[in-house]
């Protein structure tokens, strides 16, 4: 309970973080100004205000104020922080106006003061350069070119750049970056090099916490930089202790996983050991009371995690940062097998309906009796014989031309063979007819395929492109989502006393919850109760956590489940011996939708057969990899229309998010649907045409939310075949069991009954749990 109570984070405004951040830099730059460095220099101030950047001025304040009291107001130390805030101001409206032009135009309206000290760090330390010079070559003028002033100048031109571009890392380098671990480990020093000397009850300051940091970043922190960090905390409170307090960070780190006590009790007798070694047994009397106090004081706050963990630091932050990208890796490869996928379906689907167009690429037979008629008058009108053939003996004319466009409907081709002999014979043009003819239909039946690959391609480039686009900002949306529910389940996992480093979650409708680096020893909670708290926080219902270990760290793996379940059943019978024109298909897909579709293909027989099929073939294979309903059904639409037969299809598509229960209905010239919800029926219906029909899709959408115990009915055309009277199956709606076999047999008697076989029928009823 005490590690779980400060485990709660504390999120603060972005103002209050700023004038926080405004209130340490005054801090800093008034406690650094006084401090004297070897050989007489005070380089930390300086060095500290050029390090800052927008919040400058109050770094400059602190140094003043600082000088003012603790330096006597030394008027070099003064002309020299007004020579720095000069220097970075003109630099500032310099480098301003350089980026002034262009779209960067805008920033001068931002304010007069916006965009100064932004200068680049190269440009600072040419500055700390310059007033270490200036500094120095005052002094030794003044003091009359002595060789300490010079050797002081020498040190100082060295020693003020390398510690400007120190205090730069924590405002200019990267969260994980060594600049930043160079810019903390100067703060530090500087924090411990203040307290140098200052007793309380007899008590060194620095030497408490200086050893407190090293037992610190022990614990949380690399071995490497556990021992770097303990030996220029050493050098700040006591050179001769440095050695012993990098000792002291690499055994307590290396004693940490066995048990916060031994790691605390080895360290303190290392570092006492080390004080008698290199002072004699008066170590015990100026050492160990500092370091007995600092392992007391942080003992219990380590041994409970109840200081944060500084996850710029941490050697687990990179291992973090490397499962992390690798999340990233495979969700991007998921993304990437969905693009294929979908790639795939496309090339399906473009298969089928260049199948579907070579069984209707050829005119049908009158088309070709007329081009027969055509090419035979060509010849005709110049023949000595026009007219036998088209006056006294008009019939066997006619008779050969019909028998020549069966041939090219039927073979693609005629022959001599294929005419009467009586025809034959007379005909003196017979043999350029016939090869007229063959010629013409080729060329027909290739301008026709040619025109139908152009005519799918052309209208539906465009709804491909806003499908695929649609699908990769669909796999990178719900960004904010996901942020809320990373801090409700953060703040949930952390209550149940779940130690990690970082959580991840993914995905939109099904959720993916992967929390990384994980602590299995100082956890405090089992999976179940894991998976029952965040099932109950986020109102979700979660798989099984599945816990894996890697090399460089654990994670735990949650996954959402649907929490809405559905039942089905579908009925469908043709009419008479003809193939069936109505298609009805029900399929889920892997975010957790599910669809019921019915297709009625217009009319009766294998041409109504094989359009349903089509759609619902269609619609299927890109409703899996795709929510977007309208543009699926957009391209269905041309495609049907790009068939060249009469022949369109209605569609009554169903989709259901089986996370929330967010329903809804797509209609194109599809009959009504009923939904019962307790003794009440509804009807959904929409005035709209078919695909096929008309150049632009005609269809409805229609919203709701489903709610368990509520049973859909879906219909084709021949169940309201009896002048659309619907009355009759909201009658029994009202008092029907609640199974969905039963409810689908019934109405599919009622409607053959009604109909009299004069249609397909079909039936579809879900029922949502």
């Amino acid at each position: 309970m005490v590690k779980n109570s400060f485990k709660k984070k504390l999120h603060l405004s972005y103002e209050l973080k700023k004038v926080i951040n405004q209130i340490l830099i005054f801090l800093f730059s008034f406690l650094f100004t006084p401090l004297e460095f070897i050989m007489g220099l005070y380089p930390f101030g300086i060095c500290f205000v050029l390090a800052t950047r927008e919040d400058a001025l109050f770094s400059v304040c602190g140094s003043f104020l600082s000088v003012l009291l603790f330096k006597d107001g030394d008027p070099v130390y003064l002309v020299a922080l007004a020579f720095v805030l000069l220097l970075r101001t003109l630099a500032s409206f310099l480098s301003r106006n350089e980026k002034s032009s262009g779209l960067l135009r805008e920033s001068r309206t931002k304010g007069f003061f916006s965009g100064l000290y932004k200068e680049s760090i190269a440009l600072r330390v040419w500055i700390s350069l310059a007033v270490a010079f200036g500094m120095g070559i005052y002094y030794v003028i003044v003091n009359g070119y002595k060789y300490y002033d010079m050797f002081s100048l020498a040190f100082a031109c060295a020693l003020f750049p390398v510690l400007t571009y120190a205090f730069c890392g924590i405002y200019e380098g990267k969260r994980d970056g060594k600049h930043l671990l160079i810019s903390i480990g100067a703060i530090l020093f500087c924090i411990v090099y203040i307290l140098k000397g200052r007793e309380v009850f007899g008590i060194d300051l620095s030497i408490v916490l200086s050893y407190m940091l090293v037992l610190y970043i022990s614990k949380n922190v690399s071995l490497p930089l556990a021992a770097t960090f303990g030996a220029l905390l050493g050098v700040a409170a006591n050179i001769s202790f440095a050695p012993a307090f990098a000792l002291s960070g690499i055994i307590s780190g290396l004693s940490w996983h066995i048990s916060p006590y031994l790691s605390i009790m080895s360290s303190f007798i290392l570092s006492l050991g080390y004080g008698i070694f290199a002072s004699g047994y008066d170590a015990i009397v100026y050492l160990a009371p500092e370091i007995l106090g600092a392992s007391l004081v942080m003992y219990p706050l380590l041994r409970f995690d109840i200081l944060p963990k500084p996850k710029f630091l941490t050697e687990i932050y990179k291992q973090r940062r490397a499962v992390s990208s690798s999340i990233i890796k495979r969700e991007g490869e998921r993304i990437s097998r969905g693009i294929e996928k979908m790639s795939e379906s496309f090339g399906d689907i473009s298969k089928m309906f260049y199948d579907v167009s070579e069984k209707s690429k050829l005119p049908d037979k009158a088309s070709f009796e007329r081009l027969c008629l055509e090419i035979c008058e060509g010849y005709c009108f110049s023949c000595p014989k026009d007219e036998i053939c088209w006056t006294k003996d008009i019939d066997t004319t006619k008779a050969n031309i019909g028998k020549m466009g069966e041939a090219i409907y039927l073979r693609n081709e005629i022959t001599k063979s294929d005419f009467d002999e009586k025809f034959l014979h007379r005909c003196p043009n017979i043999e350029k007819i016939v090869d007229n003819i063959n010629a013409s239909s080729r060329e027909a039946v290739r301008q026709r395929v040619k025109s139908d690959k152009l005519l799918v391609c052309a209208s539906n480039f465009d709804l491909t492109s806003k499908m695929i686009n649609s699908y990769c900002k669909s796999q990178t949306g719900g960004d904010a989502e996901n942020s809320s529910l990373c801090e409700r389940t953060t703040r949930c996992a952390y209550l149940c006393g779940l130690h990690f480093e970082e959580i991840e979650i993914l995905g939109i409708n099904k959720k993916q919850i992967i929390f990384v680096g994980v602590d299995e020893n100082h956890s405090l909670c089992t999976l179940s109760e894991l998976q029952e708290a965040l099932s109950r926080e986020l109102g979700l219902k979660l798989s099984t956590p599945v816990f894996k270990e890697n090399d460089s760290s654990c994670t735990i793996e949650i996954e959402s489940l649907p929490s809405y379940q559905t039942t089905h059943s579908i009925l469908s019978i043709a009419k008479g011996e003809e193939p069936n024109g109505d298609s009805a298909v029900t399929f889920k897909t892997d975010d957790g939708r599910e669809y019921f579709l019915i297709c009625d293909g217009m009319g009766s027989g294998k041409s109504a057969h094989l359009t349903s099929d089509m759609c619902v073939s269609f619609l299927e294979r890109i409703l899996s990899v795709s929510s977007e309903k309208e543009l699926a059904l957009s391209m269905l639409n041309n495609f049907v229309r790009a068939k060249g037969v009469e022949c369109s299809s209605s569609v009554d598509l169903l989709e259901i998010d089986l996370s929330s229960g967010a329903s809804c209905f797509l209609k194109s010239g599809a009959a009504p649907s009923f939904i019962k919800r307790g003794e009440r029926v509804f009807k959904l219906q929409s005035k709209t045409a078919p695909i096929g029909i008309m150049k632009k899709l005609d269809s409805e959408k229609l919203s709701f939310n489903f709610e368990s115990g509520d049973v859909c009915v879906m219909i084709s055309d021949g169940v309201t075949s009896d002048k659309g009277d619907t009355s009759w199956i909201i009658d029994y709606l009202k008092d029907c069991p609640l199974s969905e076999e039963i409810i689908a047999h019934d109405i599919l008697e009622k409607a053959k009954k009604k109909s009299d076989g004069k249609d397909d029928i079909s039936v579809l009823v879900v029922i949502f749990h």
